[in-house]
């Protein structure tokens, strides 16, 4: 599981520094169309969950947009997932210690589920080490 801690980490640093955004409100994303737009250099795959990434402004603050995405088939119960958000919230929660902003869509044309989540920046707080990247 460190391993998955580390990527994290990684994929929020790398992010701040690429040039790719994302400017328009949070509750209008498309995140199919975000999928097909990323650049290559945002892509990640983690735990069976695609995630693409942008810079974003949140609050005033310089922060990081992710949005993960999995598939869901028709044998998967409300319960299944439930558990696979529930298990990458947590995983987040404990390498980013706070978590800004955090939204689940189902998007059941795409048979998608997604999570939106936002890190401001201002201060990245990481479990077992302290890094800063200010706004």
């Amino acid at each position: 599981m460190e391993l998955v801690y580390e990527k994290i980490k990684n994929i929020i640093k790398k992010t701040a520094f690429l040039p790719q955004s994302y400017n328009d409100d949070i509750h209008k994303i498309n995140c199919f169309k975000m999928f097909m737009n990323v650049n290559h250099e945002n892509i990640y795959k983690i735990l069976n969950f695609n995630i693409c990434t942008f810079n974003y402004e949140y609050e005033g603050y310089k922060s990081v947009l992710l949005i993960f995405s999995t598939s869901i088939n028709d044998k998967d119960t409300i319960k299944d997932i439930s558990n696979k958000i529930l298990n990458i919230i947590n995983i987040l929660e404990k390498t980013l210690i706070t978590l800004d902003y955090v939204e689940s869509k189902e998007i059941k044309e795409d048979k998608q589920i997604y999570l939106i989540v936002v890190k401001k920046l201002k201060k990245l707080e990481v479990s077992n080490e302290s890094n800063s990247i200010d706004k």
